[in-house]
């Protein structure tokens, strides 16, 4: 609706140009003509007077010679007897003229008159058309220019607007759905530990140890606008990275996904369990990616680079256009079919957390997640948490 009213309105003031030129344009062709024949008239006012003193004088040439010296625009005079043309005393030609000829008994005389006040008329009109027309089309393209700027920047608003009123409703919605799960969570964490003692088991353990995490998970996601509070340890990166591509091995088997890993080993001062969950993430995506195609390739790959060290998660499913790459990391945006799309907005959070960078790039078909992590860290810091 928005776009239609910019149009109209441009449409509207190339209209109001193209009229104001029409009126112009008029007004200078009806100028040009009352000049022209004002011209004409005093020009044949001036003949008829000369013929009448001529036909009344003893003398023509003495009443011709009078005429050019006190005419503004009679400026040379021919005399023609039989065959023979004899200029009057005091006649020149101008550069333009405009010939009148007169038959007065048996002599014929023709009268130059100065036409140059005439032409410097019509140049003086013609100038100030193709100004007319100059300013007329700079003030519509201007005009055109700044309407379509100012609507873009208010089409920019209206759509920064509806997408945060958008994203508000989607909170509101995770919000309730998550509080509705977080109370089923901590009724079947209860009944999970009263297993766990009665009947302790490894397997009981690893189903506690999950649901605690996926009990926290939820508390992070409940507010994603909440500030990560990290806790770091001194990690090697490549056993951290063994430990979430273990997690899909069964994945990787039955989609018959090929992994190749080449990730250096080095200290970090991270934390350990949010950079786990970032790495989960990037791996899900990539996994359900893959999904689509038939020759399934993930590239997990990790060195150092300068003052960061450098993670590049890559898959050769493509299923990411170039359209895509602006809006990749906002909340509630997502490529795929399901989800909130708060998968990669918490990847950028907790990497940003660290005082690193996340970007993605697309290149010899493969989609690359690239995570920039500093080396320099100080073991063991400790913040507060929201996992306590």
């Amino acid at each position: 609706m928005a776009s239609k009213r910019y149009v109209a309105l441009v449409a509207l003031a190339l209209t109001v140009f193209v009229l104001i030129f029409a009126v112009f344009f008029y007004n200078a062709v009806v100028l040009k003509r009352c000049c022209r024949r004002f011209f004409y008239d005093v020009v044949e006012k001036e003949v008829e007077d000369l013929k009448r003193e001529i036909e009344k004088s003893s003398d023509p040439t003495e009443v011709i010679e009078r005429h050019i010296r006190s005419s503004p625009l009679l400026k040379g005079v021919f005399v023609v007897y039989s065959a023979r043309r004899i200029m009057v005393s005091g006649s020149f030609l101008p550069e333009r003229y405009v010939v009148r000829k007169i038959k007065v008994g048996s002599a014929d005389y023709e009268l130059y008159f100065d036409a140059h006040s005439l032409y410097l008329v019509n140049r003086h009109i013609l100038v100030g058309f193709m100004l007319l027309f100059f300013t007329s089309m700079v003030g519509a393209f201007l005009s055109g220019f700044l309407l379509m700027r100012y609507y873009r920047e208010r089409l920019f608003l209206e759509k920064e607007r509806a997408e945060s009123e958008r994203a508000q409703s989607i909170s509101l919605a995770i919000s309730a759905v998550l509080h509705e799960v977080k109370n089923i969570l901590n009724n079947i964490n209860l009944l999970v530990y009263k297993i766990k003692k009665d009947c302790p088991s490894r397997e009981v353990s690893l189903l506690y140890d999950e649901l605690k995490r996926l009990s926290l998970y939820m508390d992070e996601v409940s507010d994603l606008r909440k500030p990560l509070a990290l806790r770091k340890e001194q990690v090697d990166i490549g056993e951290l990275v063994d430990d979430v591509i273990s997690e899909f091995e069964d994945i990787f088997s039955l989609l018959n996904i090929k992994v190749e890993k080449n990730v250096e080993g080095t200290l970090l001062a991270v934390d350990p369990y949010r950079m786990k969950v970032a790495l989960r993430n990037l791996i899900k995506n990539a996994v359900e990616a893959l999904s689509s195609v038939e020759d399934r390739r993930l590239k997990v790959e990790g060195q150092k680079n300068g003052d960061f060290y450098v993670l590049r998660i890559s898959d050769n499913a493509s299923a990411l256009s170039p359209y895509q790459m602006d809006s990749l990391f906002l909340p509630y945006k997502t490529k795929g079919k399901k989800g909130f799309g708060v998968g990669l907005f918490n990847v950028k959070r907790i990497v940003e957390a660290h005082g690193g960078m996340v970007s993605v790039e697309l290149r010899d078909g493969y989609t690359t997640f690239l995570l920039k992590i500093p080396l320099k860290g100080v073991a063991g810091e400790t913040e507060k948490d929201s996992r306590k």
